[in-house]
């Protein structure tokens, strides 16, 4: 064999050797999904909402949404993006923003109203397929978070919920592996959704936030391959330049502590909040639990 053969046998010997390399980290990577998926699935809901645009001149138009949610504690309290349930008014924001842009300067916008959105019948819908009447407690459209808790009548009991564990000194660096999760809609039964990513960069400006290489949804959740949870897809406002196509970053965990604690306080506090009058729990039907 001469020279430049064994050079190559050599080479080919290296490649395959780094292929087989991958093919056991991408199982590996495969395996740590799975089983963070089994240890999260009971907290990751799917939060439902009746969204509604109404122009000036009447007419209307509904659509349901569907978010994923992420249950931080045993009385259901549950954050998820806000433009995830309510993608119509962050839609209406971006097209009033355009229309700004594209009218002269000298040249007012006149005779063209707001059209205004609104959220009713906001559900939360549970791994097991209990559903509950929710409501929101707070709402920071700054960070794109909304805290909701279920909306019960007095004597109706509540369901149990699965709280995710939180690890306050979490953090991240570039190229850590990541597991992103999600949920399908009504549609396609409600199944959970896994990604694999990892973090492409890191930010402390405007905020503390994680940058990630794929285009998950708002309100996706996302662990560190150890388990721990990292934090939340969502869109913090004044960042994207183009409203139609925010950027969507990882919120950390702790912020989304922070922000349940300041809900629970603002619930605490307001105790003269009538009771809904709805009822507080629907099971589904058997063939939609996932």
């Amino acid at each position: 064999m001469d020279s430049t053969s064994g050079r190559l046998v050599s080479m080919v010997g290296i490649l395959s050797a780094v292929l087989i390399a991958r093919s056991g980290g991408a199982g590996e990577l495969a395996q740590k999904g799975r089983e963070i998926l089994k240890n999260s699935r009971d907290s990751i809901v799917t939060v439902s909402a009746i969204c509604r645009v109404e122009a000036d001149d009447g007419n209307a138009d509904t659509q349901e949404t569907f978010c994923p949610g992420l249950v931080l504690d045993s009385s259901g309290m549950t954050v998820v993006s806000y433009m995830g349930i309510n993608p119509m008014e962050s839609a209406v924001e971006a097209m009033m923003a355009e229309m700004e842009e594209e009218a002269d300067e000298e040249e007012e916008i006149t005779g063209v109203a707001k059209p205004k959105v609104s959220l009713s019948r906001i559900m939360m819908r549970l791994p097991d397929g209990t559903e509950v009447r929710a409501r929101i407690v707070l709402k920071d459209k700054e960070l794109d978070i909304a805290c909701l808790l279920p909306d019960l009548k007095p004597d109706a009991k509540a369901p149990r919920f699965a709280p995710i564990k939180l690890n306050p000194a979490v953090t991240a660096q570039e190229l850590d592996d990541l597991v992103v999760i999600s949920r399908q809609d009504k549609n396609l039964g409600y199944q959970p959704i896994i990604m694999a990513d990892h973090v492409t960069s890191v930010l402390t400006r405007p905020r503390a936030m994680y940058d990630l290489s794929n285009g998950s949804a708002p309100g996706s959740v996302v662990f560190l391959m150890n388990g721990d949870l990292l934090g939340m897809l969502a869109s913090p406002s004044g960042i994207s330049e183009d409203l139609q196509n925010p950027y969507i970053f990882i919120l950390p965990a702790p912020e989304l502590a922070r922000l349940a604690a300041q809900a629970r306080a603002a619930a605490d506090k307001k105790s003269t909040d009538k009771p809904s009058d709805k009822p507080a729990a629907e099971p589904a039907a058997a063939h939609d639990k996932p």
